[in-house]
């Protein structure tokens, strides 16, 4: 009797199936860590450009505006005084740099003044697949990055 060399095709579908799906479990849980990391991205780069307009408003001695485009997911800080000096300009839609899904604030325009308070607060929320980040700034300046 001869011994039987390789494998059968039964025996080479059993594998591939059980590959397939431990591949498809690995791609979801791959999936849900990059939304909870672009998450998370976009709300530090927010947290740190409000921070960034105090600064600004208070080394140029003069007002700043944050301004944010929740439909372009576009934030930006620009001179008061001549609006056409953007200091920072963010983009988070699909092709910017840092992506996300959705877009939602309190205040669409704020105003932060040189001794250091603003307008009023706000609130910004950015959301990637299903992970959803909450910056809060109050109207004297305090930060804070909410992460459930």
């Amino acid at each position: 009797m001869r011994s039987r060399e390789g494998f059968t095709i039964t025996e080479v579908l059993i594998v591939l199936v059980i590959i397939g799906i431990v591949g498809g479990f690995a791609f979801m849980q791959v999936g849900a860590a990059l939304a909870s990391s672009r998450a998370q991205r976009a709300a530090s780069v927010i947290a740190s450009d409000l921070k960034l307009a105090h600064s600004l408003a208070g080394r140029q001695r003069q007002p700043v505006r944050i301004s944010i485009d929740t439909a372009n997911r576009v934030f930006r800080i620009r001179d008061y005084t001549t609006p056409s000096t953007v200091y920072v300009e963010r983009y988070f839609h699909s092709a910017g740099e840092y992506p996300i899904d959705v877009m939602q604030v309190t205040d669409t325009s704020l105003l932060v003044y040189p001794n250091g308070l603003a307008e009023g607060g706000i609130t910004i929320t950015v959301r990637a697949l299903d992970e959803r980040r909450t910056v809060q700034m109050t109207r004297a300046g305090l930060v804070r990055l909410d992460v459930p």
